[in-house]
């Protein structure tokens, strides 16, 4: 997911002569007019972040027809302090490492 969410992003700052200067988690730290000097670096900026925030929605969009959901944040609102949620699915994979107790909660579609 992760993956797709950050390749949409750097689609459209490429597309306004951005330059991705590192990754910070699910964040991009984005330079323009760098190299080369750009007179149009601030139009090209906000052009740039515009088309992200629409890239972001038609990827969202596409994900929810797929029926595919941000599980990740259901799992951290329900947490409670110093505990750790996983899934069925994960747990199918780690169990024989883990002490675990079902729960149920509650998860955005």
């Amino acid at each position: 997911m992760l993956n797709d969410y950050l390749s949409v992003l750097v689609t459209a700052l490429f597309e306004h002569d951005g330059t991705v200067d590192r990754f910070v988690g699910d964040a991009i730290l984005a330079v323009f007019g760098s190299p080369e000097p750009d007179p149009h670096q601030h139009e090209n900026a906000v052009r740039a972040a515009a088309k992200m925030q629409s890239a972001v929605q038609a990827l969202n969009e596409r994900r929810r027809g797929r029926g595919l959901v941000n599980l990740a944040s259901g799992y951290c609102d329900a947490a409670k302090a110093l505990e750790v949620l996983i899934s069925q699915t994960i747990h199918q994979r780690v169990w024989r490492i883990v002490n675990a107790v079902p729960r149920s909660i509650s998860t955005k579609t």
